[in-house]
């Protein structure tokens, strides 16, 4: 493919190359630059792809593996409330979303929530990937225990919250947007329905005593 010199913007185009073959190179043929696809530039050395520039971000071998490449963060200061019976779990109690530069990089998320519940029993939740539970992020299998991310000992139900954290590192899987979420249950037997709240307690009662509260999940995209 020719070279294009012109007066008008861009002034030098028609070079796209690959990775193999960059279209901008030294005196080493198969070490340099080039622009194979719309929005993209790739740098190479010795004909294999170093580092890649998308509209997407940055990614490739020499960038840094464990680097921060985003950070998103959902910080929820409303309340949510939710009966359900012991052993299952709320609809999403809160989430975040992030897409990946990368489909084999790594998502770290974070969670911090203050839970209240109904009655004096144990407050628990799960870690939610696109509207399937994470299970890699839960307890062993065992018998009919439930698998939770994480769990308190129990709660006082008329004016007590407690605060629970987790976290997991994930895989991406893919350069689609993710939304994880937070789904929150109760240690009651199966049989049992009970309110389970978020930044809240059960009796909520306005006063000095009783208190609203927030609830944080993060997730950080890190480069593999």
């Amino acid at each position: 493919m020719s070279l294009e010199l012109s007066g008008t913007t861009p002034a030098i185009k028609g070079v796209a190359g690959s990775v193999s073959a960059p279209a901008i190179t030294g005196d080493d043929a198969d070490t340099g630059v080039s622009f194979p696809s719309a929005n993209t530039i790739k740098f190479s050395t010795g004909g294999v792809e170093r580092m890649s520039i998308t509209d997407s971000g940055v990614t490739g071998t020499g960038i840094g593996a464990g680097k921060i490449l985003q950070v998103v963060s959902t910080t929820k200061t409303d309340t949510f409330s939710e009966q359900v019976a012991g052993g299952a779990f709320s609809a999403d109690a809160i989430t975040v979303s992030i897409t990946p530069s990368n489909a084999s990089n790594k998502i770290f998320i974070t969670c911090f929530i203050n839970m209240g519940c109904q009655n004096a029993v144990e407050g628990k939740f799960q870690i939610f990937k696109a509207g399937s539970v994470l299970t890699g992020a839960t307890g062993d299998a065992s018998g009919t225990n439930t698998r939770v991310t994480a769990m308190s000992d129990a709660i006082d139900g008329t004016g007590q919250q407690t605060n629970i954290a987790g976290q997991y590192l994930d895989t991406a899987g893919g350069t689609s947007a993710i939304t994880y979420s937070i789904r929150i249950g109760h240690g009651n037997p199966a049989s049992t329905a009970k309110y389970v709240y978020l930044n809240r307690s059960w009796g909520d009662t306005t006063g000095v005593y009783d208190s609203r509260a927030t609830s944080t999940i993060t997730v950080m995209e890190v480069a593999a």
